[in-house]
């Protein structure tokens, strides 16, 4: 056995690259610790040259926020073969996860291969399931605590997963934070009907119910935010002390008589015919102006993976019930304060709809993201952060 002195620096180096979040940095790091052939194999992930194991790493990142890899204990090196034992924690944290990785060292140092054995999976994220009259169940995720709750209500599409970034950022300031999959959505129960704007809200106020919150600000964005407005309209603001809508796909898209500006019904039909032939590439075509040119291509491909894991015909149903909806009525019932976020980047409901949907609630204010585009949860989160945080405390 050699000193440690040589194989803790290879797996400090090694370890460094796992951490490292600035992608041009993580690159050098990559090509600094491994071969150009070098291939990565865990019980999760398999993985094969400096791109194959940037993306590796990439998207481990996204799914582990705020949480790093460290060293645990010392390394061992026989000859060419090298062992060495990590554990990922938050900051300030108790490790949720452990392993023993095994390296083979070329003659460069660079590590040729790599094959991990976990000690100790992460655990899966606190859930339950709320039942629905129609016998469905939901999914959610509730982080507990005394703090003010705030409810989550995800995009169209997406699970309760993409609001991590917050959910991490407003429980670290003692707030409650309950997220939950819309039906036929994530870890929901995967629902043949129900899609229908009212059906949505009634699940929300399932939610609110079976957890009897009061007191709570309600986050949403796009068609999280129609289910709110019309919460609200369908059963009251008993529960709710306040409103914050990102990117909202409201008041109204589709061409009326008195809405002429809007968006004929043949449209959104085409649209939906094309995602019946290929929803991936309708995706894959509309990525970009969701995102921002710094915006990872690990962060990218997760969220499409969330996106593309929503069976095409509940995306259809449910992106059908809010383009054909009209929410100029709701919006007088909307009687708590109301902080609407909005990009005048984005494409996908441009700021029009923001601008309509302020004007319509009594009070609400709009705030305009310069630059941002509708993923400004993920663009811009920590502005989205701070904002939400000031408004609950306000």
């Amino acid at each position: 056995m050699t000193t440690t002195t040589e194989p803790q620096h290879l797996v400090d180096r090694y370890l460094a690259a796992w951490n490292e979040r600035d992608d041009a940095r993580r690159a050098a790091l990559i090509a600094a610790t491994f071969t150009a052939d070098a291939r990565y194999v865990d019980p999760l992930a398999a993985s094969e040259g400096h791109a194959g194991i940037d993306a590796m790493i990439g998207a481990i990142q996204a799914k582990f926020p705020g949480f790093a890899f460290a060293p645990r204990g010392a390394a061992d090196r026989h000859g060419d073969n090298l062992r060495f034992a990590w554990s990922l924690a938050p900051a300030g944290g108790q490790a949720i996860a452990g392993g023993t990785d095994f390296a083979t060292v070329a003659p460069d140092g660079r590590f040729a291969s790599v094959t991990g054995f976990l000690d100790a999976l992460p655990p899966r994220p606190r859930g339950h399931n709320v039942t629905l009259p129609d016998g469905e169940t939901l999914f959610y995720r509730d982080s507990g605590g005394d703090g003010p709750a705030v409810v989550f209500v995800h995009s169209w599409g997406l699970s309760s997963s993409m609001w991590q970034y917050q959910v991490l950022a407003l429980r670290a300031a003692g707030l409650r934070c309950v997220s939950f999959d819309r039906r036929g959505h994530g870890r929901s129960s995967p629902a043949t009907a129900g899609y229908e704007l009212d059906t949505l809200a009634d699940d929300l106020a399932a939610v609110l119910a079976h957890l009897d919150l009061r007191g709570v600000t309600l986050v949403g964005h796009s068609l999280g935010c129609a289910e709110i407005l019309r919460y609200v309209a369908r059963h009251g603001s008993s529960r709710v002390a306040r409103i914050a809508l990102l990117g909202p796909l409201t008041p109204v898209l589709r061409q009326l008589p008195d809405n002429l500006e809007g968006i004929p019904d043949a449209v959104f039909e085409a649209v939906f015919a094309g995602w019946a032939r290929d929803f991936p590439r309708w995706a894959a075509e509309n990525e970009a102006p969701f995102f921002v040119p710094e915006t990872s291509a690990a962060m990218r491909a997760w969220l499409m993976s969330e996106l593309l894991s929503t069976p095409v015909d509940v995306a259809i149903a449910t992106q059908r019930a809010v383009v054909f909806s009209d929410l100029r009525p709701d919006l007088p019932a909307i009687d708590r304060p109301t902080l609407i976020l909005h990009g005048d980047r984005d494409v996908s409901t441009p700021l029009a709809l923001g601008r309509r949907t302020a004007a319509g609630i009594a009070g609400a204010r709009l705030e305009v993201y310069e630059g941002a585009p509708h993923g400004l949860f993920i663009t811009h989160m920590d502005r989205v952060n701070r904002d939400l945080l000031a408004f609950i405390r306000e």
